[in-house]
This record gives C-alpha cells, structure tokens and sequence, in this order.
C-alpha cells in the first residue's frame, strides 16, 4: 500500500511540476524494491516524470514497459504508441518513430489520433515511403469526414513534397491548404 500511495503521489508532484518531490517518491519506492503488481504502474509514474524533465531517451524504456502490461485497451495501446513516437522523434529517430506510428494506426485509434499520426508520419518518413503516403493523404483529402481538417492534410501532403524535393507541388498544395 505504501508503494503505491508513494508512486500516485509522486504522478501528482510530476502534474504539479514538481519534479523534486517526484523524483524522491519514485527513487524511494525503487530502492525499497517495486512490488511486482505494480511495475506497470512504476513504469508510467517514471516515464511522465522523465518526458517532464525532458530526458526523452530515458523515458522510452518505461513507456516501452508500459505497453507490455496485460488487459491494455486498443485505445490505451494506440495512445501510448503515439507517444513512444514522439519521444522518438525528439531523440532523432525518425525510422523507429514512424513504425511506433504506424502501429498507432494499426490499432484502430480515434479519429483525432490517427489523424495526428498519420502528419507525425510524414515529418518521420524515409524517401521509400512518399509515394504511400502521398496517396494515402490525397484519400483522405477527398474524404467527406475530413472537410474540417483540410488544412492540416494539406499542410502534411505539402511536407511530403517537400520531403520528395517536389517544391513547386509542395507550394501549390500550401496554398490550398490555406485557401480551405
């Protein structure tokens, strides 16, 4: 009981920003040995205080623990590897950020998610992936769901064409996207 008041106490102090405190909680409960119940719990407790201190590379480990865990939603997990890959991308590691969003993808995520997951996409592609993408958007462009959100695909599929060294059709779909 202890260790988990201890580990839910330190996630407030990290909500607080203070990190201190967090901090102290959290090295407290390791050094009295983490109950095995509650290593998933530990894991997501360390991990936001981490990303709060901004050591992102430190942090993906327990986020990477966390998606371990038995009974995870799809929801949960989709979440979750939103957030591995954007802990990814601020490490630099645009390859393995855009898997963690296609796995985003692969879990059926809301509709907001996976929006945002498939712009993260086209900040992380590598050269092989334009073309799938490039279609990809121009489906969901032509989307009737998608009419409120027309300028960020466009903005998406202009980083795409930027990305493929294809300025003029990057400029030209900018500017659609700002004429929605």
């Amino acid at each position: 009981v202890l260790a988990e008041t201890r580990i839910r106490l330190s996630m407030c102090y990290s909500q607080l920003d203070w990190l201190y405190e967090a901090e102290e909680l959290l090295t407290r409960v390791k050094r009295d040995s983490v109950p095995g119940s509650l290593k998933y719990v530990w894991a997501t407790a360390q991990a936001n205080l981490l990303y709060k201190q901004e050591r992102y590379d430190e942090a993906i480990p327990h986020i990477e623990t966390m998606l371990k865990r038995p009974r995870i939603t799809r929801t949960e997990k989709a979440r979750e590897y939103y957030l591995l890959g954007q802990l990814y991308m601020k490490c630099g590691n645009n390859a393995k950020a855009f898997k963690c969003f296609e796995k985003t993808l692969l879990q059926g995520p809301l509709y907001e998610l996976e929006m945002n997951a498939r712009i993260k996409q086209t900040e992380t592609m590598s050269d092989e992936q334009n073309k799938k993408i490039i279609r990809s958007l121009e489906r969901m462009i032509k989307q009737p769901k998608n009419v409120s959100h027309l300028g960020q695909l466009h903005y998406a599929l202009g980083n795409t064409y930027m990305a493929a060294k294809d300025t003029t059709k990057a400029i030209d779909v900018y500017e659609t996207g700002i004429a929605d």
